[in-house]
Order: structure tokens, then sequence, then C-alpha cells
């Protein structure tokens, strides 16, 4: 093996491609039990609809991995390594980290199913009396999810239609995004109840809002510029994940202040009217009205 190699001899060249190595008396190596081997290949990077492709290289790839890559633990009949005896490979490929990354998060994906619906009750359960048949505020609790959703639909196609990338690694900041909009709700809500019940609607929104408003901006504010710092990572599906993250926030809470904060407007002018949370089409006989002058 001395003799073959032509790139260097010392025991650090060595070190660096083989390991658990055997060296004779003579200081020549004589068994090594693991050996790194490294293939390169052509690269043929191509544009299409705004990406890098490279068909070639991509297909030989999963070739690759298709032939080698199995569970070490549980080797199936189609493994690579089955015809290789006591010789186990571990193969590594470009693609290698973000397809686990991937399959991963798409894995999670019910978990985050299930901690939204949580999420979810939590806020129709803590937004309002949740016994009350006026004042529950369940309709509004909703209202903050689709506003929530309608933020973060609006940054996406707007990250979209600027040709970021989007990842599988993008779609675990979904839980993040909800918990700073539900935060919002809560502040805005909260500030609402802090007002005179008896003054009008819209004057009771802009003390709310006046109150509020500032300490959600400064924290999505905070929130959007820690992560647009992060956007000069060297990993490509780190720095996609922070544009998104940051755009995201700014529309959340754009539509937090906008959207849902027309919902509470026209929630606390049902209240005032004594109707009913879930049908407000109809009122409450057995309810006194909730005090209120104006609106």
């Amino acid at each position: 093996m001395n003799t073959l190699n032509s790139w260097g001899k010392t025991e650090n060249d060595f070190n660096a491609e083989l390991g658990d190595i055997t060296w004779g008396s003579s200081g020549n190596l004589s068994q090594a039990r693991a050996a790194l081997v490294t293939y390169f290949i052509a690269s043929n990077v191509v544009v299409e609809n705004g990406e890098n492709v490279d068909e070639a290289a991509d297909a030989w790839e999963q070739r690759f991995l298709d032939l080698f890559a199995c569970d070490h633990e549980e080797k199936s009949d189609t493994c690579g390594n089955s015809d290789w005896g006591d010789v186990v490979v571990y193969p590594f490929a470009t693609r290698s980290i973000s397809d686990r990354v991937g399959n991963q998060i798409t894995g999670d994906l019910p978990k985050l199913s299930v901690a939204i619906v949580i999420m979810v009750i939590y806020v129709i359960c803590n937004l309002g009396q949740m016994c009350h048949r006026v004042r529950s505020r369940v309709l509004l609790a909703f209202g903050s999810i689709v506003s929530i959703t309608l933020g973060t639909a609006a940054a996406f196609g707007l990250c979209m239609w600027c040709q970021v990338k989007y990842t599988s690694l993008v779609q675990s900041m979904l839980f993040i995004i909800l918990g700073i909009g539900v935060d919002d709700s809560f502040v805005i809500v909260n500030a609402l109840d802090w007002t005179d019940p008896s003054l009008p609607v819209d004057q009771r929104m802009s003390q709310a809002l006046s109150r509020a408003g500032m300490s959600i901006f400064v924290t999505s504010f905070t929130d959007s510029i820690a992560f647009a710092l992060s956007v000069a990572s060297i990993l490509p599906a780190l720095s996609w994940f922070c544009i998104y993250a940051a755009v995201t926030i700014i529309f959340v809470f754009l539509y937090q202040i906008l959207f849902f904060g027309a919902l509470v407007t026209l929630d606390t002018r049902r209240q005032a009217a004594n109707k009913l949370d879930c049908c407000p089409c109809f009122s409450s006989v057995r309810c006194a009205p909730v005090p209120q002058d104006g609106g």
C-alpha cells in the first residue's frame, strides 16, 4: 500500500483515509479495518424555474444511496451490503443530510398537527369565559387562527414569488408562528378587557391597541430581526428557513393588528348586543347585556 499510494506516505496521510490501522515492525502499514473512499462526479448544473438542478448528479447519487444505504440493524434483501459479506458500507452523498432532515420533519408533521389542535383548544378555553354563552369568544378564537393562517399564507406567497426556496425545514416553523400569533391575540384581548366597558367600541379598541400595539410590535420586530440576522448562515436550508420566518412574523403582526383587530371590534359589538357567541344571529334572553353605551 505504501508503494501504490502516490499522494502521501506519512502516518497522518494514512490516518486521514484509513481507520484502526495496524503498522508492521518495519514501519509499513500492514492492515486497516476501515477506509474512507471519496468519489467526485462532474457538475452539470442548469437553472430551471429559478433553482439549480443537476439531473445527472442527482440520479447518480440516488442510485448510489439505493445500492448501499441500508439500515444496518435491519438489513433487507435489496440492501447493497448483502453481497459484501462482513464488509459494511456507510454511504454519504451531497443530498444525504437534506434527505435525512426532510424525512425526519415529514415524519414529525402528524405530531405538529396534534400540537396545533391542542393550541387551538387552549386559545378557545382561555380567550374568553368558556362557559358563558355571550362572552365565551369561541368564534373570535377561530378568527385568531384564521388571521395567523392568512398572514402565513401571504408571507409564504411573497417568499415563493421572490424565488426563495421552500424546503421541508420551513414546515417546522409553523408552530413557532402560531405561538407568536396566539400571543399577540391574548395581548390585544387582554388590553381590551382592561378598558372601560361603558365607552363606545371604537374608543375601547383605540385604547386597547394603543396599549397592546407597541408591545406586540416590539416583540414581532425583535423576533423578525433575529431571524433576519441569521440569514447570513452558510447553510442554505437554514438561511431559507430564516427568510421565511422573518417575513412571516411581520405579516402575522400586520394581520393581527388589522384583520384580527377588526374581528375583536365585531365581537365586542356582538357582546354589547347580547348575541350568542356561536350563533351571533340570535340573542341570549337569559344573559344580562354587557354594559355598553356606544358602538
